[in-house]
């Protein structure tokens, strides 16, 4: 039996899967594992209404700072969960009768002690967070308890009311905090939101377990209304009504005693007068439809107390009945919730986003959001530190180098490698946390390989227009960053190379103006340095160089004397003219192919 049904649940989640599948449009079926990966940790990152509590810790006052800082201390926490332990086993403590008034003196002591405990928590909180506090959940039931806890001491306390049913719900509510420790426990809290998530999906069942309901019941009435009682059929389960008959079929939708009440159903002439010594009437549906019928049954009693026999249809009702609700209704409620279980699991991209925002504590200490270049890479390189201990991982690491001002060296990064990571900047030249998380997230599982990278960039391109949801986070995280990373390497780069050239044009011409110590030479040669800059391509200077350098005989030319100013576009590159100031990712030029 158990085989069987068993057996059963996997055809039925096995049968949703695929329909899943097939009305989806089998888009998760054909996505590579690192896609998948991907899909579902940009699910995570964006499913986050707010990273922290408190934002912009620079812009507030010393004390709600501090205050903040204190309320999330894993002490408070565990202080406070150890105190709704506690108050939860006073609660249990009640007995009636009462051993003495000093118990119960007692017991409401330490209630009024625990409640003192979990206003000030509301109170800190609030202090510290201002409306950001009711922004959690959690915080918005504990605030309700508070203020239910408050109404029930007044109104015990200050007023002669007699409140003994509201008192008990408030107590009851009261209890319903040991919910918050399912933050303290993740398997819990994995079960709990499961529940939640699954309960749209499961109205769904539940519309269509009321629809089967109601037909079966219409026809139990019209099939078994008029069958004498027997057995298990009886004033409690009948069909004599359709609130009996649904009330009837709920009870056997759980498997109690259905197929005694089937039993009972089937029962002919013979077991009603052998048995039981009730004759039955086989033609009583039969008088009821004859004129005068009605009224003969109804002068004997019969209409109140039918004495139908049963019928055969009694098999096939009960167990097509059972087999649609027991072994498919049900069993789907089961497929929901384990789909439900699968979209709460706590997978790798969960671990690493929730680890990502941890980290990311340490470099943005003021939680304004955002940080520098330099900031970001350490950042990632910190995440992918612990990625490597934590999930065996493989994948070639970042490296890159800080300069002695505390920025980053871009020189050495490879523009197409680079590209390939879509970090965006804002207008400040800074990394907003959603862009750095997706930044790690692409570096941890890609591994730094550009085949999965360029993989990324297809499952964007492909889906962005057909998947509503894609389209939303592309357009949320899109939010916080408008400068391509890629963009301002280039131009650092290619500032540099313009450096470099210049400066060997400048030892060409110097090789051609010897050196003097008259100050209008040297501005001569200034003049004549920046007009080679601009007038020659970088081969031609080469070729310049070669031929000095094979004839030095050769009669020196004149400088020119109207040098052209340095081009607007030049002057409108961005900062970094002077002096690159970004990452050198030695390793990230190499694992680019160049």
């Amino acid at each position: 039996v158990f085989f069987v049904l068993n057996l059963c649940v996997g055809v039925i989640v096995d049968s949703f899967n695929e329909e899943k599948r097939r009305v989806g449009g089998d888009q998760g079926y054909l996505l590579t594992a690192a896609q998948q990966k991907w899909v579902q940790a940009q699910r995570a990152l964006t499913s986050r209404r707010i990273f922290f509590s408190l934002q912009n810790l620079d812009e507030i006052s010393y004390m709600r700072r501090a205050m903040f800082f204190f309320i999330n201390k894993s002490a408070f926490e565990h202080f406070i969960m150890g105190c709704i332990m506690l108050n939860t086993v006073v609660m249990g403590m009640a007995i009636f009768p009462w051993p003495s008034a000093e118990y119960v003196n007692s017991l409401q002591l330490v209630n009024y002690v625990l409640f003192g405990v979990f206003v000030v928590e509301a109170f800190l909180k609030l202090f510290a967070l201002r409306l950001n506090y009711f922004h959690d959940g959690w915080n918005v039931f504990d605030f309700f308890c508070v203020l239910l806890s408050t109404l029930g001491i007044v109104l015990n306390e200050l007023t002669d009311l007699k409140v003994g049913t509201v008192m008990s719900t408030i107590r009851l509510l009261r209890v319903a905090r040991l919910f918050r420790l399912l933050h303290f426990a993740p398997g819990l809290n994995q079960l709990f939101n499961t529940f939640i998530l699954s309960i749209p999906k499961l109205l769904n069942i539940g519309v269509l377990l009321i629809l089967l309901t109601f037909l079966f019941s219409v026809l139990g009435v019209h099939l078994f209304a008029t069958v004498q009682d027997n057995g298990a059929l009886g004033v409690h389960a009948n069909f004599r009504s359709f609130y009996r008959a649904a009330l009837t079929l709920t009870r056997s939708m759980t498997g109690e005693a259905w197929n005694e009440l089937m039993h009972s159903l089937t029962k002919g002439p013979d077991y009603h007068s052998g048995v039981l010594g009730k004759p039955c009437m086989p033609d009583f549906q039969d008088l009821l439809n004859v004129e005068g019928g009605w009224a003969l049954l109804n002068e004997k009693g019969y209409i109140e107390s039918p004495n139908g026999c049963g019928t055969a249809m009694a098999y096939v009702y009960f167990v097509s009945y059972t087999v649609l609700i027991s072994f498919v209704v049900l069993n789907l409620l089961i497929a929901v919730i384990l789909e439900g279980f699968e979209e709460t699991s706590s997978g790798e991209e969960t671990k690493i986003v929730e680890r990502c925002i941890d980290d990311w504590k340490e470099f943005d200490p003021n939680f304004t959001l955002e940080v520098d270049l330099a900031g970001c890479f350490q950042f990632v390189d910190k995440v992918h530190s612990w990625y490597q201990q934590e999930c065996n991982a493989r994948g070639r690491r970042l490296t890159f180098r800080i300069l002695d001002n505390g920025r980053l060296d871009l020189t050495s990064l490879n523009v197409k490698f680079i590209h390939q990571f879509k970090l965006k900047l804002t207008e400040r030249r800074t990394v907003h946390i959603m862009q750095a998380v997706l930044f790690a997230i692409r570096v941890l599982i890609s591994e730094g390989a550009s085949e999965v990278l360029q993989d990324f960039d297809e499952l964007e391109q492909s889906t962005l227009s057909s998947d509503p949801e894609l389209v939303k986070w592309k357009r949320k995280i899109d939010m916080h960053g408008s400068v391509d990373f890629s963009v301002e390497v280039a131009a650092v780069k290619i500032q540099t190379r313009f450096k470099e050239w210049r400066a060997a044009a400048c030892e060409v011409v110097s090789e051609r103006h010897p050196r003097s110590a008259d100050s209008e030479q040297k501005g001569e040669l200034e003049q004549a340095t920046t007009t080679v800059g601009e007038s020659k391509e970088p081969d031609q200077a080469t070729t310049t160089e070669r031929e000095a350098r094979a004839d030095p005989t050769e009669q020196e030319e004149e400088p020119s004397e109207s040098p052209a100013p340095q081009s607007s576009e030049m002057a409108a590159l961005p900062r970094g003219a002077e002096g690159p100031e970004a990452v050198s990712l030695p390793g990230a030029t190499e694992a680019a192919g160049g």
